[in-house]
């Protein structure tokens, strides 16, 4: 299952790579309720570790 990126997590996710890549080893990604954290935090680590398979895990309160 593939879950298709809304354009400001696409800009949330290039923006936190330009910034290490620019050397800075503190960075914070802050979106609102509703903006896809987890999603966002999910596909970092896809894209971190290629290759392999992730989950999204749901908390089903």
């Amino acid at each position: 299952m593939s879950i298709k990126l809304r354009h400001y997590q696409e800009t949330a996710i290039s923006n936190l790579w330009h910034s290490i890549v620019a050397g800075n080893e503190r960075n914070l990604l802050q979106a609102s309720t509703g903006a896809g954290k987890t999603i966002i935090a999910c596909e970092i680590i896809k894209r971190t570790v290629p290759g392999r398979r992730t989950k999204h895990i749901k908390n089903s309160r």
